[in-house]
């Protein structure tokens, strides 16, 4: 495929699948030619979280090295970045270009990483371990919390007064027509879901600008915070970055009849989709994301094994 100037994502499982592949030198050979042809490879925050999470230190530290001689020295956004910038932007049908390159701490890194090899992370994995377990249980109860609206978690305080609030936004919803069936009521309450998550509760890697956000405005409950989100600003439960992660949730609960431990990451993958121009994955997930949704942001999405992989992928 001759793919000229072009802004390339790569889901965790892809890397994963090239690092496995393929050896460093052929990456150096990749990039230089890549970037002649005016291609960026991008990783993103979400990226570079997951290959931390990987419990076999040496292929971890593999991954690493290989990734740092062939993708671009700069991520992409966090999801934070993103959600912000939308919603400071208006949350419009169409966002404007930005310059969607992170200024995480996480960036940073990457970037003294990209510039000199022999560095890794430097990290404290307990707490890395503890923030991602909280996110899977939570991956693990979508299926029930869309279609029973349950919740079983350890701080249960917190969630008192969701399935409450919860059932009076669908209803609310249902009332002015805009949920017309089962289907739509469940993205909706995973849409919701994943603003409480990421928006009230600050679960990404790092929320930084999310903690600003609340700060300026200055809302610390995570109700009050939900509340706030649906009364000014309602669209963003319909548009943007949380109705791409409720359609891919939708789409692998459909699937399964249940959920798995990565879907959360998966969800947050799918945010990236509107600002690449392919999405490259070895995860049959959003191969069916693409063959279930009629749009064109779903056609960027592409299989490892659906592309014609020659010696340092050139084809691509």
């Amino acid at each position: 495929m001759g793919w000229t100037n072009k802004n390339v994502y790569f889901e965790t499982s892809a890397v994963n699948y090239l690092a496995n592949k393929y050896k460093w030198n052929d990456a150096v050979t990749t990039k230089a030619f890549q970037s002649v042809r005016g291609n960026k490879w991008y990783l993103s925050p979400v990226t570079i979280w997951e290959i931390l999470l990987t419990s076999d230190e040496i292929k971890k530290e593999k991954i690493i090295y290989y990734s740092q001689h062939l993708f671009f020295e700069k991520l992409l956004n966090s999801p934070s970045e993103l959600i912000i910038n939308f919603i400071l932007s208006g949350c419009p049908q169409e966002e404007k270009k930005y310059d969607f390159h992170s200024n995480s701490n996480l960036q940073k890194t990457w970037q003294n990483l990209c510039s000199e090899k022999n560095k890794t992370f430097i990290y404290d994995k307990k707490a890395l371990r503890d923030r991602t377990e909280y996110i899977q249980k939570l991956s693990k109860q979508l299926f029930s919390i869309i279609n029973k609206v349950i919740f079983n978690l350890e701080i249960k305080d917190l969630y008192t007064s969701l399935p409450i609030l919860l059932n009076i936004y669908i209803q609310k919803f249902k009332k002015r027509n805009i949920i017309k069936d089962v289907k739509f009521e469940k993205i909706f309450k995973l849409s919701i879901l994943f603003i409480f998550y990421i928006l009230c509760l600050e679960i990404d890697l790092d929320a930084n600008p999310i903690k600003e956000f609340w700060d300026n405005i200055n809302i610390s409950d995570t109700g009050e915070r939900l509340n706030y989100i649906v009364e000014n600003y309602e669209s963003l439960i319909y548009r943007g970055p949380f109705i791409e992660m409720a359609l891919m949730a939708y789409n692998q609960i459909k699937e399964k009849n249940t959920s798995s431990r990565g879907l959360f990451f998966d969800c947050l993958h799918s945010i990236y989709l509107p600002y690449v121009n392919y999405f490259i994955t070895n995860d049959d997930h959003f191969k069916n994301l693409r063959n279930n949704l009629d749009h064109l942001n779903y056609l960027k999405i592409h299989h490892i094994n659906e592309l014609q992989m020659k010696a340092y992928l050139r084809s691509l």
